[in-house]
């Protein structure tokens, strides 16, 4: 049959998809394992060695390039590693910060970088998108096996919605929640802002894939008492629609190929977003109160009220962190930092600012902070110009649509982070890859 037809070799993307195969069923193992060691090591072993090799491959053919702020991230590291080394002379925690599953940044950058080449691959424009609708099948049914075995686990309890053998021990499958969900958000808004993907599938169906997922994995967050997973799917969910539905608007489109658009210094753009955010806003509170009224289901129960308390205590705890001791962490040692300042000014190791650039200021100094702050204006940088450099064409204008979509949502972690997480936050670190592009491939002409 003509769908199947594919006009490249398959092999590449086949290597693909099986790189991301193995990174979701990774990813999902862990989330099945809350509360329990790591597991399934060798599958991310494997991704990285099939992602290595492709690249060790394509460098070797002159395919592979590397960007500027790639180099800046390098120098980050090297900063961290010297910071532990010289303050704290703990290996085994440099190991947790950099390379570890727990929060590695070096590590999960490199994830990210991996899964952009794998995921740009396997949603090539002249593409059927085979592989890449089988992920979001692969996504749809990790959604329910996770829910599933979640709301087999849950305790007995009238008064908490949490499952058992959780011991606090969320941070991580929440983190893998987000980066499983961020890749998904990619293929989905690849998938039905392309002229393939709005011609040969139906886009109702593929928003409800996608939308049930999030529902799964949305309670499953909260069975798990992860507030982190909680907010940041939901606002990648809304920034997902509302930039698949500028997509969806043919006189933007239209407008875009005949040149008389420019994106994204638009007025039309920024009317059209903020227009459609609202109504997303609106729709998504209004449906989770009809649902929350005909399912009889009480929000204190859950851990995004406190488990009865009434309020965010994840985020009130942090605020008050930052509140009383703050000013003295970023001021002890203002121009190199120290990475074991939380214990040297409170005398509580676990004090340290859940606040990122605050956090980067005290145990990083302006010399880390300057690093970060550059890091983050050229990703930024980046993504504006390869909105506003598109070429006018289906493709120009899909990368455009991408482009903003990574840019925004850039916006929103650096946001986030700095309300709730520190600096070593492994969601921010695999989304710098992977939005950033620091390898990429050189097209052959």
């Amino acid at each position: 049959m003509q769908l199947f037809v594919i006009r490249r070799s398959s092999l590449p993307k086949l290597v693909s998809f099986v790189q991301m195969l193995l990174l979701f069923i990774y990813f999902s193992l862990n989330i099945l394992n809350v509360g329990e060691m790591g597991a399934a090591l060798p599958l991310l072993i494997g991704f990285v060695a099939l992602a290595g090799g492709t690249i060790f491959l394509q460098g070797a053919c002159g395919l592979i390039s590397v960007r500027l702020h790639f180099f800046i991230f390098l120098l980050l590291v090297v900063w961290v590693s010297l910071k532990v080394v010289i303050d704290l002379g703990d290996l085994e925690y440099l190991k947790q910060i950099t390379v570890a599953t727990t929060g590695g940044i070096l590590l999960f950058f490199f994830v990210g970088a991996f899964v952009r080449l794998s995921l740009e691959r396997i949603t090539e424009p002249e593409s059927k998108f085979i592989f890449a609708k089988l992920a979001l099948f692969v996504f749809f049914m990790i959604s329910m096996v996770v829910f599933t075995s979640y709301q087999g686990r849950l305790l007995d309890r009238d008064d908490i919605f949490y499952i058992e053998g959780v011991d606090g021990n969320y941070q991580r499958p929440g983190n893998f929640l987000i980066m499983l969900f961020i890749m998904t958000s990619f293929v989905y808004l690849t998938i039905v802002t392309s002229v393939q993907g709005q011609k040969n599938t139906s886009i109702v169906f593929w928003l409800f894939i996608y939308s049930v997922g999030l529902f799964f994995y949305l309670i499953s967050s909260q069975m798990i008492g992860s507030n982190a997973a909680t907010a940041n799917l939901t606002a990648v969910y809304l920034m997902t629609v509302v930039i698949s539905f500028l997509a969806f608007n043919n006189k933007l489109r239209n407008a875009f190929l005949a040149g008389k658009l420019t994106i994204p210094n638009s007025k039309k753009i920024l009317k059209f977003i903020v227009t459609f955010s609202v109504v997303a806003v609106l729709s998504v509170l209004i449906f989770s109160i009809v649902a929350l009224r005909l399912s009889g289901f009480d929000l204190n129960k859950t851990n995004l009220f406190g488990f009865g308390a009434g309020e965010i205590t994840s985020v009130t705890s942090r605020l008050d962190i930052l509140l009383e001791s703050g000013v003295e962490q970023m001021g002890y040692a203002p121009f190199l930092g120290n990475t074991n300042v939380a214990y040297l000014t409170t005398g509580n190791p676990g004090k340290t600012l859940h606040s990122f650039l605050p956090n980067v200021m005290a145990e990083l100094g302006l010399v880390g902070l300057l690093l970060v702050v550059l890091l983050f204006f050229f990703v930024l940088r980046d993504l504006y110009n390869k909105s506003k450099l598109a070429k006018v064409n289906q493709v120009g204008f899909q990368s455009v649509v991408v482009n903003m979509w990574l840019f925004f949502l850039l916006i929103f972690l650096l946001l986030y982070s700095n309300i709730a997480v520190g600096i070593y936050w492994a969601v921010m670190w695999f989304f710098i890859g992977f939005a950033s592009e620091p390898l990429f491939l050189i097209t052959k002409k």
